[in-house]
């Protein structure tokens, strides 16, 4: 009962999106001869980039962490099977990737806007087949 007497008169702070850490998009490359040329390890957020190669070119630097591959969550204590399932079932040309900074999303929330904008190009028919469905609605 104290518990709750101290939830109430401590209420936990109300976030705004002031607060949060702004998340980016960015379209994954992967080259048949060289893949996607990253090096990853798994996390609490994601996948930790360790280090980009120069071919492909990516929008990714080391300490970025990959949260999402084509809006799935990668977040959690998943644990590297799961991890590892979750970005393999997505992973190709073209994957839209959300990141953060690691150093910046410690401790604190995430911004993550939400839009049609963000679905990758792979998936233009489907995003054609939403709008239909949302102008009947």
């Amino acid at each position: 009962d104290s518990d709750e007497q101290n939830s109430k008169a401590n209420p936990p702070p109300e976030l705004c999106p002031e607060d949060a850490v702004a998340c980016r998009d960015v379209e994954l490359q992967v080259l048949p001869e060289h893949g996607a040329g990253l090096d990853l390890t798994a996390d609490s957020h994601g996948y930790l980039v360790d280090s980009v190669e120069g071919k492909p070119s990516q929008q990714l630097v080391p300490g970025d962490v990959i949260l999402e591959i084509d809006s799935v969550a990668l977040w959690g204590d998943l644990g590297e099977d799961v991890l590892g399932e979750a970005f393999g079932s997505r992973f190709a040309a073209g994957a839209r990737l959300r990141v953060a900074e690691r150093a910046a999303i410690q401790g604190r929330p995430l911004w993550q806007p939400l839009g049609l904008g963000a679905i990758s190009s792979r998936c233009e028919i489907l995003l054609e087949a939403l709008r239909e469905d949302l102008s009947i609605m």
